[in-house]
């Protein structure tokens, strides 16, 4: 039986290696921790933008957090700043404040994150990455960058998917600046 203490010390090796504020090792994967998002997000916000091609868990997650979706697709195969800027302004006066990206997408695709987060920054939105098939992008300078460089508010990665580890290991980080605290997580955490 593993508890939350038990991972205290892998938990700060993975912080010290993503240079994050905090990172939380998850045992039942990156669905938990889509979970968790969502339930830290409908705490304060009462609506999302979300990508049309996002994992069911984030599905889940709007049903458990009673936020209201606004969804949305890209013009092309890889979402870009412009699709988004169309995105906002177009939108109405009830626009979310938060939104949820999923990149690199489950069919391998991966869009210029710095553009499209600078782009949901520019509108003041907490930024949630689904970054569960990037786990590996931190570990090399050949690879894209993580959403944790770019000031994601959290950035999930599926460890079990590329990186050798115990089915449904996984990781959520708080980068630096984060909006989300420690406290949000684990309060959020308990109830899933």
């Amino acid at each position: 039986y593993i508890t939350r203490c038990d991972l205290k010390p892998l938990e700060a090796k993975a912080l010290a290696y993503y240079g994050t504020e905090h990172t939380f090792v998850l045992t039942t994967g990156a669905s938990q921790g889509l979970l968790v998002a969502l339930i830290i997000l409908g705490r304060t916000h009462r609506r999302v933008w979300v990508q049309r091609n996002c994992h069911k868990s984030v599905i889940g997650g709007l049903i458990l957090s009673g936020l209201e979706p606004v969804f949305f697709a890209p013009n092309e195969r890889i979402l870009s700043a412009q699709d988004l800027n169309t995105l906002f302004a177009t939108s109405s006066e009830k626009a979310p404040t938060c939104i949820i990206l999923t990149n690199p997408t489950y069919e391998g695709w991966g869009c210029n994150l710095e553009t499209c987060i600078a782009a949901c920054r520019t509108q003041g939105l907490t930024v949630v990455v689904d970054e569960a098939h990037g786990s590996l992008w931190p570990a090399s300078d050949v690879l894209p960058q993580s959403a944790i460089a770019f000031g994601a508010d959290l950035v999930v990665h599926s460890l079990h998917k590329y990186c050798g580890a115990i089915v449904q290991s996984a990781l959520v980080h708080l980068p630096k600046g984060s909006c989300i605290t420690a406290d949000d997580f684990h309060s959020a955490l308990d109830l899933v």
